[in-house]
């Protein structure tokens, strides 16, 4: 599914419409998960607030905008339904329950952190 701002009001219709035919589907915000979607793989939101509650805190203690480094978050999660999955007949690994969740759904995450100072690139990464 797209991210098409359009298309989430109808994120509902196409859960139901993917269960009745047992298809398997990737949407682009966990949201869809929880309401009974497959899985999802998008942006760690959470992550990206964090980082920019960060950026609020140094201007609000006298650092200049110009002067902090641009950093380009990525920290993805993946998250599965085990309940849809299990309805797809889908098996999963052993371990893949361990990776932390809530019982009916489970999430694995990768941070990569980008940072370079004003007017270049970003360089190098970590996780």
């Amino acid at each position: 599914m797209t991210t098409d701002a359009l298309l989430e009001t109808l994120t509902p219709r196409i859960i139901a419409f993917t269960a009745e035919r047992r298809l398997p589907a990737i949407y682009p915000f966990s949201d869809a998960v929880q309401q009974g979607g497959l899985m999802s793989y998008s942006a760690d939101f959470f992550a990206i607030w964090q980082r920019a509650a960060s950026y609020v805190d140094r201007i609000l203690k006298g650092a200049r905008p110009a002067d902090l480094p641009i950093e380009q978050a990525t920290a993805l999660a993946l998250k599965i339904n085990l309940k849809t999955a299990k309805a797809l007949g889908l098996n999963l690994p052993a371990d893949a329950h361990i990776a932390g969740g809530r019982g009916d759904r489970i999430t694995f995450r990768r941070r990569l952190w980008h940072t370079a100072s004003a007017g270049r690139p970003p360089t190098g990464s970590g996780y």
